[in-house]
């Protein structure tokens, strides 16, 4: 895959401060100490979505933007 490395980079990078704590808040705090301690945060699509991002840029931002009516 392309993009793996980068993407994997990505998925093992540190949340700040306001994303740990809208998690917790959203998922509680067991199921974030898993993610914390191993440092992983997506999904299988958030990943696609990130490769997709990556392999494509500004056109694929716009073309989920536009297929989610965001």
């Amino acid at each position: 895959m392309k993009h793996i490395d980068a993407v994997l980079k990505i998925d093992t990078e540190d949340l700040d401060e306001f994303h740990t704590k809208y998690y917790i808040q959203e998922y509680g705090e067991e199921y974030m100490k898993e993610r914390i301690k191993n440092k992983f945060w997506f999904a299988y699509p958030a990943l696609l979505r990130i490769t997709f991002e990556l392999e494509f840029g500004q056109k694929y931002i716009d073309f989920s933007a536009n297929r989610d009516k965001i």
